[in-house]
């Protein structure tokens, strides 16, 4: 879209997972540091890093107007319910500023399944040139009955919004109640269906409603990446999950995951050329990652499939100087660089693309990992939030730039303070562990005595 770019606020979760509540800021760039914005999660196993990056992907699916992800029923808290996410983001639209907020609310239901409870999209913005302030206002707000068929008791807030949507005309209200119970069957967002944004967009008196509602829907659908475990997994079923955004002045190309084996593949020409894209952008990033290496497509055969149309069969390997290789044989580094690479590219060129990453330090070099975040952070533009064991980057990014997960569920991610210019994160983190220092503790303590003694414990049992 022209003339429009878009950036997360901030996220805030409750109940997911071991995360009572939890916050984090992801606008970090400032007036005198030109750059992407670039946050680090850091912190102990089963701490809540991954819950944070499972968030985003839900306001992914949710913003896309898909299903929500199948997982979603495990990803909320045992004792609750019911979860909650809320995202706050900055919209800049023909040059004025939108701050909007989005909630979602998923509740429980029987057989491990989930169903949207609530969805709420409230704007705002401050006055500019000619334009008024904007207090805080709602565009659309929908609540659903949990465990229930009788949509008709569902409502909208403000009550206003379905006279506004529909009037007089009981065709429209009973079409709503049907793209609710739609929604509701698929698991998809009410608000950003494809049908209910038809219905919208020649039904709000005031054009920025449904401006800003189409601006989230095209920002989830073609802007937001997130590459979790799921990618690292692919590799074991000798899939390489590629992502990628391609941009030309008349198209706009994306996808989260276009698996490609490991092995040989076959594909229709359409694919094959997209993954011929995909490969061709990584390649010139790669190489100056990896020196020597470059990543390429080896064509096999052609065939003609059941419906008479072409399909390539293909393979894609490494070139080392000459030395081919299958990428079958590669190391899981490699394979993890090739996977998030495409979208990283995306990120570092365009200031609306958001990236989320976990364990983005899985089998990558450490001192690499820190080159490539310090050359995003200076000269990326985009948004890249990423969790991480691997402690080079405390050391290349600033203190304002990472998060810790701390032990208390309610106040599940904080920033250092006091962290001075000349301190080195790195340091303050270890020392922070052992002597404490912070508002919140990080890490609940292991001992190295009952480590060893759990150990001699177990070899007892197995020999037994």
């Amino acid at each position: 879209m022209k003339d429009v770019t878009v950036r997360i606020n901030n996220i805030t979760i409750h109940n997911i997972k071991n995360v009572n509540n939890g916050s984090v800021f992801l606008n970090q760039t400032n007036d005198d540091y030109f750059g992407a914005s670039i946050v680090g999660l850091y912190g102990q196993n089963g701490s809540g890093k991954t819950a944070l990056v499972w968030a985003a992907e839900l306001i992914k699916d949710a913003l896309s107007g898909v299903k929500l992800p199948e997982d979603t029923f495990f990803y909320i808290r045992q004792q609750s319910d019911s979860a909650m996410i809320r995202a706050e983001l900055l919209l800049t639209v023909n040059e004025r500023e939108y701050n909007v907020l989005y909630t979602i609310s998923i509740g429980k239901k029987d057989n491990n399944n989930v169903q949207i409870t609530s969805e709420y999209v409230d704007f705002w913005a401050k006055a500019h040139d000619n334009h008024e302030r904007i207090n805080k206002t709602r565009i659309l707000g929908i609540e659903y009955p949990l465990n229930s068929s009788d949509f008709d008791k569902c409502f909208y807030i403000p009550e206003s919004r379905i006279i506004e949507m529909s009037g007089a005309n009981k065709q429209i209200r009973q079409k709503l109640l049907v793209l609710q119970a739609l929604a509701n069957e698929k698991n998809t967002s009410f608000i950003f269906n494809d049908k209910i944004m038809d219905v919208l967009q020649s039904a709000f008196e005031n054009p920025i409603y449904f401006k800003i509602l189409d601006v989230l829907r095209f920002y989830g659908r073609m802007n937001m990446f997130v590459l979790n475990r799921n990618s690292d997994t692919s590799f074991n079923m000798n899939l390489l999950p590629l992502s990628m955004r391609f941009c030309s002045e008349d198209l706009i190309q994306k996808s989260d995951r276009i698996p490609v084996g490991l092995g040989k593949n076959k594909s229709n020409m359409d694919t094959f050329r997209t993954i011929e894209n995909i490969i061709s952008q990584i390649d010139i990033l790669v190489k100056n990652i990896i020196p020597g290496l470059n990543v390429e497509i080896v064509s096999i055969d052609k065939e003609l499939n059941e419906k008479a149309e072409q399909e390539i069969i293909f393979e894609l390997v490494s070139n080392r100087n000459g030395t081919i290789t299958p990428l079958r044989y590669e190391s899981e580094g490699i394979k993890k660089i090739l996977c998030i690479l495409s979208s990283l590219i995306a990120m570092f060129n365009n200031k609306s693309i958001f990236v989320a990453i976990d364990e983005m330090d899985a089998g990558i070099f450490e001192y690499l990992l820190g080159e490539i975040l310090d050359a995003i952070k200076k000269n990326g533009k985009g948004q890249l939030l990423f969790t991480s064991h691997n402690m080079r980057p405390l050391e290349v990014l600033e203190s304002s730039n990472i998060y810790f997960t701390t032990t208390n569920p309610e106040n599940k991610y904080i920033k250092f303070t006091g962290i001075k210019a000349n301190n080195n994160l790195r340091t303050t983190l270890l020392r922070t562990i052992d002597l404490g220092g912070q508002k919140e503790s990080i890490y609940e303590n292991t001992s190295t005595y009952q480590i060893a003694k759990a150990f001699r414990k177990a070899g007892v049992l197995v020999n037994e």
